[in-house]
């Protein structure tokens, strides 16, 4: 459950008036709400706008990234008149989130979730009653896991209500699994969690198989359709044909540098018929990529990609389904398949159809374009353009493109631009899950603003839209009221959904954090330096407010190697729900807090530089503002956490050091797998993404320990620990990936009877997520900077 954050600009260097606003605290942060999908439906009649409701509200914080749901809320409106319909969703402790809107606009498909257990209901949008099943469905994860059939009919991936499924099972399982096995051994009996490798690949078992089930909601009947762990679902246009990926378990890991993108499972597209249940396999054991599932407007074609599982994705290639089960493979000697990186560097092919003629984009001499694919004749569309063209939304007649931020239209009369400035504004699908990350929006999805005076906002369909504000993001467009909706977040982190019509004022549906609006939150400042390497970059300052001129803030550094700031982080404007590594509550303590642009160096190792890396940064903002550079703490979480072990031991300059779940020790954390893993081995091991961390991931070794062991050796920050002579607060939870990491820290530390604080949060992952952890967190965070670094600067 992501929390979408706002960005803020400033150029002022400090604020001293602060009479009426208030520091943002630990509280603050706790109880702040998020705003989730906001759905029109088909018929454009019905709004659904999702919410979530205060952080410190949750029924339960055993479950992970999945916490958010218990907190979910959804909220009906009335389009015609903007009115909110009261829906009879109101048990107790219970999250209900929207799944999906049927086709007509009579339904709303919805999930609950109570504790561990999730259920399938169907709201009459009319009445707001709603109907509930005896199935357990999947929740959306890499892909879709249910579409209607017509406003009657649903089809949904369902699971055995003891089975797992995905991140919703994540945190809980081991609290679950655990003490039954503990108490097995006290009484003397087997307890023990088994997982293979080589001849024994799979012999830890797989999850109880769920199914696709048909229901039919004029009677209730439910018809298994396919059994199996279903992973994405496409329906075809027409309605016809179901498009289902499945789960069918382990792979061997590759010999060559494992990469995210070679998750050692294979997946398989089997093609449903919607009424009659038959099913085609086409593509026996072949490999089907995630987040490509792609019909033509007809919906007799389906374009996907696939390889030998055996072979890397980069020797995969494209391939059209047809939905009676013949195969096509688009061969080519116009390029290679161009692979695009998901945000985990997974490998994504891009496809789409103009027409019923697939396009791929294929990469050859250096440059990516989009091949149309018709028949016995493949086209360069993009041939003409300047550069390299991102596919913004695709439509039966036309593409939208984006070449160096300029928008380009694309049909058969070639390639047209539109007019300097124009940009898209587009609306994200619902309940893809992360297919929806990616997927190419349909063009009825897009509304295109255009600069000047006016401000035009129209669809690519012709309608005319009211402007949007500097502060509103486009979310729904409603072409059939000439209205659309908006969500705007003001500089407070307070959100407002809204809706507008060309000649209408604006309505506020829904509030979000509106006790926010009281809060003080820091500007971005930006500090423009240069980097070690000569390079330009922008880091970015916030200040305390209240400073009195003069006094100079202790300076507290947030690294996150890889990352270039061209716009301020999100993470520390507002509303800044992040639960840690979270500046803006450092700030109301009076510290400064600097997040330095730390891109990758070239041919470099990850742990090269990077204490004067991070200290360019340092001077830079010590020449721009009242910082203090000679009290200087560094803060950082996971991946950060890293780098800031990392850096403590090449430099004397940091006086503090705060590492949340950091890795020390390479060669130790290689492959390594959270308890989850263990306690359920049959969940399905996560080696592959593990050691693609390493080898060509985050941490760049390029290949295994026994291969290059000097290599992780030199970049392992506890071969150095005899070199951190900084204070150090280790945070980890017990159920992160790996105890053994902080635990090695510090005992170096302690066995040089150096000064360290390790702290472990129980029933705790990556991430603290229980209100009494999180504050006790920043507590211990806030003494640990006060004893090292000194008390922040107070407001006057």
């Amino acid at each position: 459950m992501r929390r979408i954050a706002a960005l803020a600009a400033g150029c002022v260097l400090l604020a001293f008036d602060t009479s009426a606003a208030k520091p943002f605290t630990v509280s603050d942060l706790l109880a702040q709400e998020a705003l989730g999908s906001v759905q029109v439906d088909p018929t454009q009649k019905w709004l659904v706008v999702q919410r979530f409701a205060p952080w410190d509200t949750a029924p339960r914080y055993d479950m992970d990234a999945a916490t958010a749901l218990g907190l979910s809320r959804i909220d009906l409106f009335d389009l015609a008149t903007g009115d909110k319909r009261p829906v009879d969703l109101n048990q107790a402790g219970a999250g209900y989130v929207p799944a999906a809107l049927s086709p007509g606009g009579k339904r709303l498909a919805v999930y609950r979730v109570v504790g561990h257990d999730v259920g399938l209901g169907v709201v009459d949008l009319a009445s707001g009653a709603v109907r509930w099943f005896a199935v357990t469905p999947r929740l959306p994860g890499l892909g879709r896991t249910l579409v209607w059939h017509g406003d009657d009919t649903l089809i949904v991936a369902t699971r055995p209500a003891e089975a797992l499924d995905g991140l919703f099972s994540w945190g809980w399982l081991v609290q679950s699994r655990l003490p039954p096995l503990w108490e097995a051994a006290a009484r003397g009996k087997a307890a023990v969690s088994v997982a293979g490798s080589g001849r024994w690949l799979g012999l830890e078992g797989r999850s109880a198989p769920g199914a696709l089930v048909r229901i039919d909601l004029r009677d209730g009947v439910q018809t298994p359709l396919v059994e199996g762990q279903v992973i994405d679902l496409d329906p075809s246009p027409d309605g016809r044909t179901v498009a289902v990926l499945m789960d069918e378990g382990l792979l061997p890991t590759p010999a060559t540098p494992a990469r995210a993108d070679q998750v050692p499972r294979r997946r398989s597209l089997i093609l449903v018929d919607a009424q009659s249940g038959v099913r085609r396999d086409p593509l026996p054991g072949r490999d089907v990529m995630v987040r490509l599932l792609s019909w033509s407007p007809s919906g007799r074609r389906l374009l996907v990609f696939t390889r030998d599982p055996a072979k890397p994705w980069d020797q995969g290639g494209f391939t059209v389904v047809a939905s009676d089960g013949s195969v096509t493979e688009l061969i080519t000697d116009h390029g290679a398949p161009a692979m695009d990186a998901t945000q985990f560097k997974g490998a994504l092919a891009r496809g789409a159809w103009l027409g019923e003629d697939p396009m791929i984009r294929l990469t050859k001499g250096g440059r990516a374009d989009w091949w149309k694919m018709a028949p016995g004749a493949a086209e360069n569309l993009t041939a003409a353009l300047p550069d390299e063209a991102q596919l913004v939304a695709a439509g039966p007649a036309m593409l939208l493109v984006r070449v160096r931020g300029r928008l380009w239209r694309v049909d058969q009369a070639g390639v047209t631009p539109l007019p300097p400035g124009a940009r898209a504004r587009i609306t994200r699908p619902v309940g893809l899950g992360d297919r929806g990350v990616y997927a190419t929006p349909p063009l009825e999805a897009v509304a295109i603003e255009r600069g000047g005076p006016s401000g035009d906002l129209r669809t690519l369909g012709g309608a005319v839209l009211a402007p949007l504000e500097t502060d509103q993001e486009l979310a729904a467009i409603v072409s059939a009221r000439r209205a659309r909706i908006d969500v705007a977040r003001d500089n407070h982190g307070a959100t407002r959904v809204g809706i507008v019509a060309k000649k209408t004022p604006r309505r506020v549906l829904v509030t979000i954090n509106a006790s926010l609006d009281a809060v003080e939150f820091a500007k971005p400042i930006a500090v423009h330096h240069k980097g070690i390497d000569g390079e330009s970059l922008t880091s970015w300052l916030f200040m305390p407010p209240g400073a009195a001129p003069g006094n100079r803030a202790p300076l507290v550094v947030i690294p996150y190697p890889g990352q270039t700031l061209d716009t301020a982080p999100r993470g520390q404007t507002p509303p800044a729900s992040a639960l840690i590594a979270n500046g803006q509550v450092l700030v109301a303590q009076g510290y400064a807090v600097l997040v330095p642009a730390l891109p990758y160096r070239a041919d470099k190792e990850p742990m090269d530089g990077l204490a004067d890396q991070i200290l360019a940064a340092v001077d830079a903002a010590g020449l721009q503002a009242a910082v203090d550079t000679d009290r200087l703490a560094l803060y950082g979480h996971s991946y950060g956490g890293y780098a800031v072990v990392a850096a403590a031991t090449q430099s004397s300059r940091f006086k503090a050091v705060i590492a949340a779940s950091a890795t020390t020790n390479l060669i130790s954390a290689y492959g390594r797998q959270p308890p989850a893993m263990y306690a359920a081995p049959e969940y399905g091991l996560l080696i592959g993404s593990a050691v693609s961390w390493h080898e060509t991931g985050q941490t760049r070794m390029g290949a295994p320990p026994w291969s290059d062991p000097e290599r992780y050796m030199r970049n392992s920050p506890i071969l150095r620990a005899d070199k951190i002579n900084a204070p150090v607060l280790m945070i980890y939870g017990d159920l992160d990936n790996d105890l053994s990491q902080p635990q090695g820290l510090f005992a170096a530390l302690f066995r040089q009877n150096k000064d360290a604080i390790f702290a472990i949060y129980r029933g705790e992952s990556h991430v603290p997520l229980s209100p009494g952890n999180v504050r006790d967190l920043h507590d211990r965070i806030f003494k640990f900077l006060a004893d090292t670094v000194g008390p922040g600067l107070s407001a006057p």
